[in-house]
């Protein structure tokens, strides 16, 4: 599969955030969108998952509309808190188990509440989630944000574990980490 952004532009109000965006990302890639805060990586992931709307361009894949499926890691707090960490993975995978989620290592979070975990637990937590949806494309927004040097490695593994010859992943990040495990890296700048 591959993914085409064609000339993707987005304003708000007066203020430019995307101008003229461009980039071609292929099945078994990382792509990396690289830029400084307020260059738009969130804006185009917002847009790419259906959250926002582009004034103009196109994104299209080779794949008819219908057939293929985006998975988000939000860069903020989305987990239900009423629910269990399990509860919540089981809302995009029936099947997710703890045996599943010691792939990533927080099977000890099952039974927990995202209430009760550190950040580097939630975000690991939602890494799971979303690579627990079958998907074609995966949207990742600043998934190694205000963690601590381990976690952020163990996160970038699990990220390079995950790609395969089926899906593009898309990262947004400013983590040099995560440039060192793209296939692509494309540069924002503010407009």
């Amino acid at each position: 599969m591959e993914l085409h952004v064609m000339d993707l532009c987005k304003s708000y109000k007066e203020h430019i955030v995307l101008e003229h965006l461009s980039f071609t990302a292929k099945s078994g890639s990382i792509t990396c969108i690289k830029g400084e805060s307020g260059s738009g990586k969130s804006t185009f992931l917002h847009i790419l998952s259906g959250f926002a709307k582009a004034d103009s361009g196109t994104i299209i894949t080779d794949l008819p509309k219908m057939e293929f499926t985006i998975s988000c890691m939000p860069c903020g707090k989305v987990l239900l808190d009423a629910l269990t960490i399990g509860e919540n993975m089981k809302m995009v995978c029936d099947t997710a188990s703890k045996a599943e989620l010691e792939r990533y290592h927080i099977g000890e979070l099952f039974d927990r509440y995202p209430k009760d975990l550190s950040t580097g637990e939630y975000r690991r937590a939602l890494l799971c989630r979303t690579f627990l949806k079958d998907a074609q494309i995966y949207a990742l927004d600043e998934p190694t944000a205000n963690l601590d040097a381990k976690t952020a490695d163990l996160i970038v593994r699990q990220i390079k574990e995950h790609k395969n010859k089926d899906s593009v992943i898309l990262v947004a990040s400013h983590d040099p980490r995560i440039f060192a495990a793209a296939d692509q890296i494309v540069y924002l700048e503010k407009p």
